[in-house]
């Protein structure tokens, strides 16, 4: 954290340049070039974040999760399109799977 609030600040150095055309002297300071600090990453991130936004489809949506009990989590993990099936048939209002039905 400390790093983080010294980013881009004389408290982690820098280096100068001279403009050779003006003679105008320019200092940078280095970055701490932690993953989670904004100065550092925000612009990286913003960039590797648009392409995924561009598969979303312009409709509002809705991300539900939930528990699920101890004694299925084993069965659901080897049996994930079906259990998958299930729920979108249920929330879709189709019903339920009748017991031997195949998926």
């Amino acid at each position: 954290m400390a790093a983080m609030e010294q980013c881009r600040t004389a408290a982690l150095g820098g280096h100068g340049s001279q403009w050779t055309a003006c003679g105008d002297l320019e200092y940078r300071s280095y970055a701490c070039k932690h993953r989670p600090c904004p100065q550092c990453h925000h612009a990286e991130a913003t960039r590797w974040l648009a392409q995924p936004r561009t598969l979303l489809l312009p409709v509002p949506s809705l991300l539900v999760t939930f528990p699920l009990p101890e004694a299925v989590r084993e069965v659901t993990r080897t049996q994930q399109t079906t259990l998958y099936t299930m729920l979108h048939r249920i929330s879709t209002g189709k019903g339920r799977l009748p017991v031997g039905e195949a998926v």
